[in-house]
């Protein structure tokens, strides 16, 4: 059977074989592993193999070897998220081929592509310049549809990136710089934060970990770092922003602790 059900593989099957991007990384008797074993491999984490695990079951031993060498760390003992993750950054990266490494995913452009095209659909059923242009001619409904996408997407990436002529005009005359930069700036304000929980994620996951509270972490780290601002007084500029943010990454992290525990 083939099922992403933990529950229903255990109970139904003998025995379970892990896929992950196309190649087997586990396989065991079901009632010689556990679930979160089983999880930490459909995650693409490679859990610890110990030398008991190594001579029951020769099989898994092979198939990770084969497929996954050099990627994992046989130890006694598990190590923990922090171990793991020093272990990520001192592991240096494979060898390959310069093309083989730049593999193109078309998946973020289809995306987006396809965003922007919903958008321009709704934004012509929803005007009433449109369907005034095709009362005129069909030729002036294809004009009114275009100039109202035009405007509407130009609104849209000015509002997120700026606008190229002020941009070189504030720099080229020396004045407003901030508020022609401003658009830009803000964009990376609200989106930093959502990198920031992104890279969160995926390191929750790489050691093993799933965390998928990150949204909730961010709210609480925000207002625990806001509190903590705005009632310190008398404190450097530097160390009073030092103090506010390790106060925020304090509150997200007991935040995450909550469910975890």
């Amino acid at each position: 059977m083939i099922s992403s059900e933990l529950d229903e593989i255990i109970e139904l099957s003998d025995r379970v074989l892990v896929m992950y991007k196309g190649k087997a990384t586990f396989l065991s008797d079901t009632d010689k592993t556990t679930k979160s074993e089983i999880g930490l491999y459909m995650a693409g984490t490679i859990p610890p193999v110990t030398e008991h695990s190594d001579k029951a079951q020769p099989q898994r031993r092979r198939l990770m070897d084969k497929n996954l060498k050099g990627t994992e760390t046989i130890r006694k003992n598990e190590p923990g998220a922090g171990e793991i993750f020093l272990q990520e950054l001192s592991r240096k990266p494979a060898q390959e081929p310069v093309f083989e490494a730049m593999e193109f995913h078309p998946d973020p452009f289809l995306a987006i592509i396809s965003g922007l095209f919903l958008g321009a659909v709704i934004i012509i059923l929803s005007s009433s310049s449109v369907y005034a242009g095709f009362g005129q001619g069909l030729g002036e409904g294809f004009k009114a549809m275009w100039s109202v996408v035009s405007k509407a997407y130009s609104a849209l990436f000015s509002g997120a990136f700026g606008s190229p002529s002020r941009m070189i005009e504030a720099l080229r005359s020396g004045e407003r710089i901030g508020r022609a930069f401003k658009p830009i700036t803000q964009s990376l304000v609200e989106t930093t934060p959502y990198l920031l929980s992104g890279l969160a994620v995926a390191l929750g996951f790489r050691a093993g970990v799933f965390n998928i509270g990150g949204e909730g972490q961010i709210y609480i780290g925000a207002i625990i770092a806001t509190f903590v601002g705005l009632n310190l007084h008398g404190l450097p500029q530097v160390l009073h922003v030092t103090i506010a943010m390790l106060a925020g990454m304090a509150g997200g992290a007991l935040w995450g602790f909550v469910p975890a525990g």
